[in-house]
């Protein structure tokens, strides 16, 4: 196994004593929140792991390797939501009695420690598993989603978009740099969230409100859109959705947030990724105030510090040096 902060950390069977592969494996899978249940063939097994961590800490591992059941929890794994693509080979999601079979291209999605699903692997196979810590995600209010197992066939529009570009990311993992997946963080999480919502998107595991969660989710969406007009207010917001301001507060209000508490964190994180962000790098603390939304450096100062412990420019100086990362957001 080799690792690099910055580049793709790789781990192959064919390092390994045969004997001690199966464990090795085990080992390394669970290193990616992959538990591994069974394997095809333990005293043959072969496979191969490709792994980078952006700077937000959304970790992309393209594993191939033979046969193969992801199943199980074990108490160390960390608050993740995760997604995968298969790539190649023939696999199944099984939750319970439910029986989902996957197609080149096709996604899924939960949150780690759901408990009695397993992804089976019938065949050799190829997939990428990307995971992105609860931390960055609070803010886009994806609490539903997490509670969620969910499948993605990635048949048109927006979902085949979304599956395609990870299966690039793949293709490209060898070759790509964590500073140069600065941009995907923050589109990753505005694709899933497209991609569920609606009727594209089927749920395996878990409640879910079609009409309310999509609702919240287009609201947000609006939001993001928005942030950098210093005019956004709850009644622009209401009036775009053809609803009234009390609806728009009483969705956030469900959610444990309310809209203008939303809106503060929503462009703290924003100015907090443009801060550490090389293609922003000439723009001073006060632009990157004002590109999304405050209208006074010293009042945003002021919050930012709050937020995240050190002020714009101690946290600029400190995201050069790589010192801060996915725990320092919001």
């Amino acid at each position: 196994m080799t690792g690099d902060s910055q580049k793709a950390w790789q781990f192959s069977t064919n390092s390994v004593p045969e004997e001690k592969r199966a464990n090795a494996w085990r080992q390394m899978m669970t290193r990616l929140s992959l538990p591994v249940g069974e394997l095809a063939d333990d005293t043959k097994f072969n496979g191969e792991i490709t792994c980078i961590v952006s700077p937000m800490g959304i970790r992309f591992a393209v594993v191939e390797a033979d046969a193969q059941k992801i199943s199980g929890q074990y108490p160390e794994q960390p608050s993740e939501l995760w997604v995968s693509v298969l790539l190649a080979g023939e696999a199944h999601l099984q939750f319970r009695e439910k029986k989902v079979d996957l197609r080149v291209g096709d996604m899924i999605y939960g949150a780690t420690g759901k408990a009695d699903a397993s992804l089976i692997f019938e065949t050799r196979f190829k997939q990428i598993f990307i995971s992105a810590p609860s931390a960055i995600l609070n803010e886009r209010i994806v609490t539903p989603m997490s509670r969620r197992l969910g499948y993605i066939p990635a048949e048109t529009g927006i979902r085949r978009i979304f599956s395609r570009m990870l299966m690039s990311v793949a293709d490209e993992i060898n070759g790509i740099e964590a500073d140069q997946l600065r941009s995907f963080d923050q589109s990753f999480m505005e694709y899933l969230i497209a991609c569920t919502i609606g009727d594209g998107e089927v749920s395996i595991a878990g409640d879910r409100d079609n009409s309310q969660t999509d609702n919240l989710y287009k609201i947000c969406q609006t939001i993001e859109l928005l942030l950098g007009d210093p005019e956004l207010t709850l009644a622009n917001v209401a009036e775009a959705h053809g609803v009234s301001n009390r609806y728009v507060q009483e969705t956030f209000s469900q959610n444990g947030r309310t809209f203008s508490d939303y809106v503060k964190r929503r462009r703290l994180e924003r100015c907090r990724s443009d801060l550490i962000s090389p293609l922003f790098a000439q723009l001073s603390v006060a632009e990157i105030c004002y590109r999304w939304g405050f209208s006074a450096p010293a009042h945003f100062s002021r919050i930012f510090r709050m937020m995240y412990g050190v002020p714009p420019s101690e946290y600029r100086r400190l995201g050069s040096l790589g010192r801060v990362g996915a725990s320092d957001a919001a």
